[in-house]
């Protein structure tokens, strides 16, 4: 008993209890006496402040700020770009920032996303514009050049087309008809200058004609040389007949009288009759003008380009005298440029050979009897066939052949009706030898176009 006494006696647990207690009251009339010293105030009772109103009493426009970048961010996830690029500039306004940068860069990386679809669609646009006049104009009209221009246009218009498989097809399309076309225009064109150089003038026209249909657009080039070779070719087979006064006209038939002298002024005249190939020319220049009923798609039959051309009206005659700056003689012109000087009754004399010669001078009837047995028909042959046949003004073929119209004019009585008739000369392949005679004339309705009927032309 007495050792736990003492040992309870030795610790130091109560000491340090008590000690506490003191503390703890110390401190509790401390608190005590420090608060009656202080006035009495009103109870603070402010929330807490969060990090966000923090921002928004630092910034007072961050939350329009914040509002401008969302609605930046909803306008790009639906393609408004202008929107988006909008409602950045306003928030840059209000205060920059890496936020705006990284929004503003994927508005740049749409933005060009949006212009080359926009391209793209113009492009695609542009290229079905191209292939429709393609289709519909430069190839069915053969314009090669205008077609290649349009196509660089477009490349330079939208460079990324070079890649493009369809315009690279319709490309190549364009420029390998123009190759072909062009090789054909140029061999047709070395063609038609070897025949004028040869000095077949009227084949080598042919050949213009020909080489223009090939290539269009290159009509510059070949008017030029129609114009020349037309010139060449219209005036080097003229006779000039000057003004020396010859016998016209007869005693023997009405119609032709009186026989007389006739002057008149100088002039040049056709030394053979318009050919077929002379007349083609013509018709090639005027594509409206109605070709022969016996040509055959405005072409005359091959073995005929020397043949004088037929079925000519008046108004034709008239109309090719205009294209190749002439005219038709007069009556009295074409009538002194037969005779000559001597007023011979035919163009070489006043004698015709006797029946059974085979040494005609015209084609006429006649001619044609000494071939009947050879089982030959009467028609046209080619011109200058007679020379034997020519006047002494070296013209030919004045006699026989074909008849040739006249720019003279005669009013005359047809079944009661006065009308206006034109005057023919020479006779034709069909007439005998009185038809033949140079006073001789045949008047017939200007709208008539016979087998036997053809022209010549003079110039002043």
């Amino acid at each position: 008993m007495p050792e736990a006494s003492e040992a309870r006696a030795s610790s130091p647990w109560p000491f340090v209890a008590i000690s506490v207690l003191i503390l703890l009251l110390a401190a509790f009339l401390y608190l005590r006496m420090s608060r009656k010293d202080r006035a009495p105030g009103p109870l603070d009772v402010r929330p807490v402040a969060t990090t966000k109103d923090a921002e928004a009493t630092a910034d007072p426009r961050g939350s329009e700020r914040a509002g401008l970048l969302e609605k930046a961010r909803s306008s790009l996830d639906d393609g408004r770009i202008d929107d988006a690029a909008s409602a950045l500039a306003e928030a840059r306004k209000i205060r920059p920032g890496d936020d705006i940068e990284r929004i503003e860069g994927e508005l740049v990386r749409l933005r060009a996303k949006a212009q080359e679809e926009e391209e793209q669609r113009r492009a695609a646009l542009a290229l079905g514009e191209l292939k429709k006049n393609w289709e519909e104009t430069w190839k069915p009209k053969y314009l090669w050049d205008q077609a290649a221009a349009a196509a660089g246009e477009f490349l330079k218009a939208h460079p990324k087309a070079a890649n493009d498989p369809d315009f690279e097809a319709l490309r190549r399309e364009i420029e390998r008809n123009r190759r072909e076309h062009d090789e054909a225009y140029r061999m047709n064109l070395d063609a038609a200058r070897k025949l004028h150089q040869e000095g077949r003038t009227a084949q080598a026209l042919q050949k213009l004609l020909l080489a223009i249909q090939f290539y269009p657009e290159r009509a510059g080039e070949i008017d030029a040389l129609r114009a020349e070779w037309e010139s060449s070719l219209l005036d080097k087979e003229m006779v000039r007949i000057t003004d020396v006064e010859v016998w016209i006209g007869s005693d023997e038939v009405d119609d032709e009288k009186p026989k007389r002298r006739f002057r008149g002024k100088p002039y040049k005249i056709d030394r053979y009759e318009v050919t077929n190939e002379e007349y083609a020319a013509f018709l090639a220049a005027n594509p409206n003008h109605p070709a022969p009923p016996y040509w055959k798609n405005r072409r005359y039959p091959p073995e005929a380009a020397r043949f004088p051309v037929t079925c000519v009206r008046l108004g034709d005659a008239e109309a090719y005298a205009r294209w190749a700056r002439k005219r038709l003689p007069t009556e009295e012109e074409w009538e002194k440029a037969a005779r000559f000087i001597n007023g011979w009754r035919y163009p070489w004399g006043d004698d015709f050979p006797a029946p059974g010669s085979r040494d005609y001078p015209a084609n006429s009837w006649e001619y044609w009897q000494n071939l009947a047995d050879q089982g030959k028909l009467p028609g046209p042959v080619a011109v200058g066939t007679f020379p034997n046949g020519k006047s002494g003004f070296d013209v030919y073929d004045m006699a026989g052949n074909v008849w040739e119209w006249t720019s003279t004019r005669v009013p005359a009585d047809v079944n009661g009706k006065k009308v206006e008739m034109g005057v023919l000369k020479g006779g034709s392949f069909m007439t005998t030898k009185e038809a033949l005679r140079c006073s001789n004339r045949l008047l017939d309705e200007p709208d008539l176009g016979h087998p036997d009927y053809g022209f010549r032309c003079v110039k002043d």
